[in-house]
């Protein structure tokens, strides 16, 4: 599901952003999914608990 997001995304960007850039900007949304799905983790083992 985030992948598909994600990768919208990059098509979106793919016609407007040089290759390099779009790696950097590829590597930038794949690090704030991952941070913002451990604190979603860390919200829902805190509500549980």
């Amino acid at each position: 599901m985030i992948l598909v997001l994600l990768n919208k995304i990059v098509f979106c960007f793919k016609g407007a952003v040089p290759p390099l850039t779009n790696s950097y900007v590829l590597l930038l949304f794949f690090l704030v999914g991952n941070v913002l799905i451990i604190e979603l983790h860390k919200v829902e083992l805190t509500f549980i608990s």
